[in-house]
């Protein structure tokens, strides 16, 4: 087995046994669903006689007794994954539609376990271009929510995911997974802990057609990264350029999904994608970096003397004097600058998460 799969180097072996397809799906990858609901008119008795597929787990979140969180109870993917969707539709409004408030949402988990760096590198590049795409769909002002921050809010340890999993190697990457922050709208503190990258952003559902379209949208992101292996995230704005960003949207998503995403946008869906790949230029410029950096590395590694004589000293005598001056996103002196750009709630939970961080590896230390 591949040593760099994420299943192998996160402790959670994937699963390579074949699924059945769907034709209602457009990619047989595993997947997690969670459906939150409140005021739901039926017990956990009635959940497990009549549902196969999942269970309730609670969620402290909600309000009222009566309040649910249903979940699979495995990843699963295909036509099993479709009868599951199913399973749900028809249980849950059997007698009396639950309550789907502000504070229900509906977690979609992609199984990433069997992927590789480069693989996780170009979908978490698509997911930074991609994601104010996604709001616009799920709606209700789902990025206004302190347990679905968007991506601009947690710039720098999306930043720091990037560089790590761009040079690929295991411990540098397993401790950027473990500082990222659970709230975000793309959840990649679930990789560590489940072996998925969770989508928080859709608001609580279980209505099947609502289901599976949003399934279907984050498994086109997934399926694109299967089919492009050779994906140059440097070069991808040129190309967008290029080809204009309608080719690309249309070659993301099939057209019954395109055609549901651009319908529930305000402006066209190809501005939202150039100012989002606008945006993702420090994401782009600090994966290219990393590329030159190590390759740099490893030739001095390689041949320090001929290095020597060539440039006039030690290559790295320079960038180690300016590395003063780069942010780390684990000192808490970065955080008054992240409330800069974020909004000011999103700075305080950065802010508690960084100071936690830091008890932590004091501890570790002790």
């Amino acid at each position: 087995m591949e040593p760099k799969v994420l299943g192998v180097v996160l402790g959670h072996l994937p699963n390579f046994k074949k699924v059945g397809p769907s034709n209602k799906l457009v990619s047989s990858r595993r997947v997690g669903l969670e459906a939150e609901m409140e005021d739901a008119w039926f017990s956990n008795e009635e959940v497990n006689n009549n549902l196969g597929w999942w269970h309730d787990v609670g969620d402290g979140s909600l309000r009222g007794h009566r309040s649910k969180e249903l979940i699979l109870n495995m990843p699963i993917g295909g036509a099993t994954l479709f009868n599951a969707i199913s399973e749900l539709s028809e249980f849950v409004p059997r007698q009396r539609k639950p309550v789907l408030s502000e504070r229900c949402s509906f977690h979609v988990h992609l199984d990433v376990r069997d992927m590789t760096f480069p693989m996780l590198s170009n979908l978490i590049f698509l997911n930074s271009i991609v994601e104010p795409i996604l709001f616009k769909y799920a709606g209700n002002e789902r990025d206004n929510n302190i347990f679905c921050l968007p991506a601009e809010d947690c710039s720098l340890y999306n930043t720091a995911l990037a560089r790590a999993t761009k040079e690929g190697r295991i411990e540098p990457f397993r401790r950027a997974v473990s500082k990222m922050l659970k709230y975000s709208a793309i959840n990649y503190l679930s990789m560590r802990e489940r072996g998925s990258v969770e989508y928080r952003m859709l608001p609580g559902e279980y209505r099947k057609s609502k289901v599976l379209a949003w399934v279907n949208i984050l498994l086109s992101i997934t399926k694109y990264v299967e089919l492009h292996p050779d994906m140059d995230i440097e070069d991808f704005p040129g190309s967008i350029s290029e080809q204009g960003p309608l080719k690309f949207l249309k070659e993301l998503w099939a057209p019954k999904e395109f055609e549901a995403l651009n319908k529930a946008l305000d402006e066209p869906i190809e501005h939202v994608l150039m100012r989002s790949i606008r945006n993702s230029q420090e994401y782009i410029l600090s994966a290219d970096l990393m590329a030159e950096q190590t390759e740099q590395k490893k030739g001095w590694m390689n041949n320090p003397v001929q290095i020597l004589n060539d440039e006039g000293g030690n290559p790295w005598d320079e960038e180690e004097e300016e590395e003063e001056d780069v942010d780390d996103p684990w000192e808490p002196n970065i955080v008054p600058r992240l409330a800069i750009r974020a909004n000011p709630l999103a700075g305080a939970i950065l802010q508690r998460a960084v100071a936690d961080d830091m008890v932590d590896d004091r501890d570790n230390e002790e």
